[in-house]
Formats: C-alpha cells, structure tokens, sequence
C-alpha cells in the first residue's frame, strides 16, 4: 500500500480526524515520517476533487433515461450472448413504452368481465425477441454493437406507421392469444376475439 493510499483509505473511514490525527495514524500504519499535516491537506482536496466527479458522473448518467443511458455503449461478441445481455433490458423498455398508454384502458379481448387494472403488453405478429434479433443484425458493425442503436431500432419497430405490433390484454386472455404458437394461428385469434380498433 503507497502512503497515498493509506491516506485516502483513512479519510473515507474516518473523515471526522484532524489532519494531525491523519499524519500520526499514517505513520503507525506505514512507518514512515515523511507524512505531515500539510501532506494530509493535499490528499484531502485530491479526494475531494475525486469525489465531486465521481459524484457529477453519476448525476449526468441518472438524467438519462430510457435508451439514453445507453449511448456510447458496444458490445463484442456473438449474436446469442448479444441477445441473452440485452434480452431484459428489452422487456424493460416495452413496458416504459407503453406504460401511459396501459392506463385507464381496459382489456381488448371482445366482451372481457375481467376487472384487472394491470394489463399485458402483448405482442402480436413479430414476437419481442424476433423484433431484438433483428434490431441486432442491423447494429452490427464487424463483431461489436451498438447498443444504443439496437434500442433505437428496437423503439421504432415497436411504433409502426400502419399496423400495431402490440396489443393490451388481462393475464388469461394473454394466456388464451400466447397458446397459438404460429403468426397464422395469431392473427386468425386475432381476428375472432379482439376489439378491431385498438
């Protein structure tokens, strides 16, 4: 351990002390004289800058919110480790999406009794990680990607022009429209048991 680092160490536990008291512990725990009040000073405004940064990082990167924080974020690796890191994070995103638009609707399922206040975001067509795979395939740039552009791609999918890609659903009728496994099966659900005007 360097004296600078015994020094900063005592400080964050102890930041109460004198920078007398500083210099004498330094010295027992080194055993070294060259530590004085004067030195302590320094090592306090050094840590003190330290600290202001640190904290001023944190504050700019909790401003950023939904993809935001992701700028100037790359990942190396294969397609699949790309998808399983960023596979939550996706979910996440759906659910901020669409978060306002969930309040005070009711279940779209025609004729739903259902009295849940929380409904699902469902997707319908493509299915979220189909939409994330693709999202990837057109970030890649060699065997790094951007995961602010995987989120940018992945947002827009999400809000078509034409056709929505998500639809609102209780948990049961989520159950009901997840049973059919192909789009085919999907849309002829669909079609038969969802509200035409979303």
């Amino acid at each position: 351990m360097t004296v600078e680092e015994c020094v900063l160490n005592i400080l964050k536990t102890a930041p109460h002390l004198s920078n007398q008291e500083v210099a004498d512990k330094v010295r027992q725990k080194m055993n070294s004289s060259k530590i004085t009040p004067a030195n302590v000073s320094w090592y306090k405004s050094k840590l003190s800058k330290r600290t202001k940064s640190t904290k001023k990082n944190i504050l700019k990167n909790e401003k950023r919110r939904g993809i935001e924080k992701y700028k100037d974020c790359y990942i190396n690796g294969p397609k699949n480790s790309v998808l399983a890191i960023l596979g939550p994070g996706a979910r996440n995103i759906v659910q901020t999406l669409y978060k306002s638009k969930k309040r005070g609707m009711s279940c779209e399922f025609k004729d739903c009794k259902s009295k849940e206040k929380e409904l699902e975001a469902c997707h319908i067509g493509k299915e979220r990680k189909e939409i994330l795979e693709d999202a990837i395939e057109k970030s890649r740039t060699g065997k790094r990607y951007d995961v602010y552009r995987i989120f940018q791609i992945y947002t827009e999918q999400h809000r078509p022009k034409s056709k929505p890609i998500i639809r609102f659903l209780c948990k049961e009728h989520h159950k009901m429209l997840d049973k059919n496994k192909t789009v085919k099966d999907k849309n002829k659900f669909i079609e038969l048991h969802l509200n035409q005007n979303p």
